[in-house]
């Protein structure tokens, strides 16, 4: 059976997961609320656990909530996950990070009440943010180790967003920047990329200051 994706038309959180399965090479589709109206009118009767959105929908399995989906992808196709307890612990810390630095993006910036100034000062401030990924990264070539995880396929898409806000942003953390071109140069994230299966925009929701149609004076 194909898997679904289902999330808005847009990439923001659903995007890594699309990532990780075009890597794969696992058969999948997209499906999408046709309004916001519609998701919230069914959210709690949509037979989820703690219904959000994105979930993915495995025959008769439902995962919500992005790393939920992308843990789950990992254990039942026995990819992109830790073997030993020392490479998981590497994964779950280096998730922790790409979730904050993906929420601080989201929260403090696309969605700050002072957009330009919150920018200006995110970005000023963007080699600190990233000091933690680039310590790492001078010692081995991926996130959470020397071996591809699912969390780069996240941590990698949130970058994405930053140098499309500001291009020259990682080059102040060369390593940062070797391993974000490392990640897209993979071939079937190159593939994919350059396919029609990909959207590059809308990378965000309507309600958004950057990231939509609704704001791209402000890119």
């Amino acid at each position: 059976m194909v898997l679904q994706v289902y999330y808005w038309d847009l990439r923001a959180l659903a995007e890594p997961i699309r990532l990780m399965l075009e890597h794969m090479g696992v058969e999948y589709e997209n499906a999408h609320p046709e309004s916001a109206e519609q998701w919230f009118a069914q959210k709690y009767n949509s037979g989820l656990e703690y219904p959000n959105i994105p979930y993915l929908i495995d025959g008769d399995v439902k995962v919500t909530q992005s790393f939920s989906v992308m843990r789950y992808l990992s254990r039942k196709f026995n990819a992109l996950g830790g073997d030993t307890e020392a490479e998981k612990q590497k994964i779950d810390t280096a998730e922790g990070f790409c979730g904050d630095l993906r929420m601080n993006l989201i929260k403090s910036v696309w969605f700050a009440p002072n957009y330009n100034i919150a920018r200006a000062q995110y970005f000023s401030d963007m080699p600190g943010k990233l000091l933690s990924l680039e310590s790492v990264l001078v010692k081995q070539k991926w996130a959470a180790g020397d071996k591809l995880s699912y969390v780069d396929f996240a941590m990698c898409e949130c970058l994405d967003w930053h140098v499309m806000m500001e291009p020259r942003c990682l080059d102040a953390t060369p390593y940062v920047k070797k391993y974000y071109e490392a990640f897209f140069a993979l071939p079937k994230i190159s593939a994919y990329r350059t396919s029609g299966r990909f959207k590059n925009w809308p990378v965000s929701g309507g309600a958004a200051h950057w990231g939509n149609d609704n704001n791209k004076a402000k890119m």
